[in-house]
């Protein structure tokens, strides 16, 4: 046990370490060139508007042209501040309150204030820096839709190769719901895709060198922190719950050991997350000597309360916010056939599912919730954001359709026999 926490702290220690140098490390590209090649693809920005939808009429396929902006003009800030300084507070021109009309002023020179963003790590920037050297903005849409088809067609091909073909009948329906046609034009809703996708290809890769050494406390604890470092709090809960539900779909377990091991890799996911953040603001606040844990907390006040705007708002509206988002149609039509399937068949050997100990379906259906706990909890962000945060419900989805495989499994299994 002590050693096993000694690791921790080493690691979590070392992913800080790390991620002040590489950040600072971006910093040292020169920032015109940045800015020189988003300005190529401005055009996007005049055309499209702050929140351009795919599909319209459909929040669920909203853009957040907003943050992409904001992230744009965080990686092509051109100051004359310190390294350490531009790192740690992570600057922008500010213009207007509208992040995308500040980049088209800022992309024409007619910088008004410069604004921080310092609760964050912004550690997008190592990756986003280097390729907007070579890149436009047109350039990583591209780049996204291509490389987020790859990620999918890996974690598809890697269920078949692992003889968990049937899986794909709750994989794909969760990917639908978010809409991955939105999240390749985004790049504030990639962060949390490509994690969460690579989260699995790796289990998919490595699970039984991970759960023979007991190794999953340590790569949970990775993830949350690689969460907290690259996302700007938009669905991180999917990078804890989806890999969950795949690790009980890879290693079958009795009830009391399935919800033991699921709390336990929930806490060390939240550490490994929040460590991370407060490892920021430490950094942040001894490098800058400057209090950066005031301003955070305020925000943490704000993103949990009940209100919004000043108005007050309810848990249920909150949860109403979120759900509405995939009840749609298209939604429902392109899913519902493992529905359908999958109820079906547990229909027709209903007598035997219900001999089944269904307790041992639970820890599945415990993980089905834990979004409805998220919104409860980030009330305030969670009906701000629905048009995003509703994505958490994908692991809902995962959750409950797996549970049902999983049952069919053992009914066939019980035929078969």
């Amino acid at each position: 046990m002590i050693k096993s926490t000694l690791k921790i702290i080493l690691i979590l220690i070392t992913g800080i370490v790390a991620g002040t140098l590489l950040l600072m490390g971006s910093f040292l590209l020169p920032a015109e060139v940045i800015e020189k090649n988003i300005k190529k693809s401005d055009n996007i920005f005049v055309n499209e508007s702050t929140y351009e939808t795919v599909f319209p009429d459909y929040a669920s396929t909203q853009i957040d042209n907003f943050t992409d902006s904001l992230m744009l003009q965080n990686a092509s800030y051109i100051g004359d501040e310190s390294i350490v300084d531009k790192s740690m507070n992570i600057y922008r021109y500010l213009n207007d309150s509208d992040a995308r009309i500040s980049l088209l002023f800022q992309l024409r020179h007619k910088n008004v204030e410069v604004s921080s963003y310092d609760r964050y790590w912004h550690g997008y920037l190592v990756i986003l820096k280097p390729m907007l050297m070579i890149l436009n903005y047109n350039d990583l849409r591209i780049l996204n839709s291509t490389l987020q088809i790859m990620l999918v067609i890996t974690v598809v091909y890697l269920l078949v190769k692992n003889n968990e073909a049937k899986y794909l009948l709750s994989y794909i329906p969760s990917l639908i719901i978010i809409s991955p046609a939105t999240i390749a034009k985004s790049l504030q809703l990639s962060v949390v895709f490509y994690i969460f996708n690579i989260s699995m290809i790796i289990m998919l890769l490595y699970n039984n060198k991970l759960i023979k050494k007991n190794r999953y406390v340590y790569f949970f604890f990775i993830v949350g922190m690689v969460t907290s470092y690259f996302d700007l709090l938009t669905y991180p809960l999917v990078t804890l719950c989806m890999p969950l539900i795949l690790y009980l779909i890879l290693n079958p377990m009795k009830f009391s050991k399935g919800i033991k091991n699921i709390i336990g890799l929930s806490i060390i996911w939240v550490i490994g997350y929040a460590g991370m953040w407060i490892g920021k603001l430490a950094v942040g606040s001894i490098l800058l000597n400057r209090n950066l844990f005031t301003v955070a907390l305020i925000s943490v006040n704000v993103r949990t309360s009940l209100e919004v705007l000043g108005e007050k708002i309810t848990i249920m509206s909150v949860l109403k916010a979120n759900i509405e988002n995939i009840l749609i149609k298209p939604y429902i039509l392109l899913t519902q056939l493992s529905v359908v399937y999958v109820i079906e068949r547990l229909i027709t050997n209903k007598l035997i599912f219900i001999k089944n100990k269904l307790k041992d379906y639970l820890p599945l259906l415990f993980i089905s919730l834990i979004p409805f706990v998220w919104y409860i909890i980030l009330s305030n962000h969670s009906y701000v954001h629905s048009w995003f945060t509703y994505r958490n419900l994908m692991i809902t989805i995962f959750a409950l359709l797996s549970l049902l495989i999983s049952a069919l499994e053992k009914v066939d299994n019980k035929l078969d026999r």
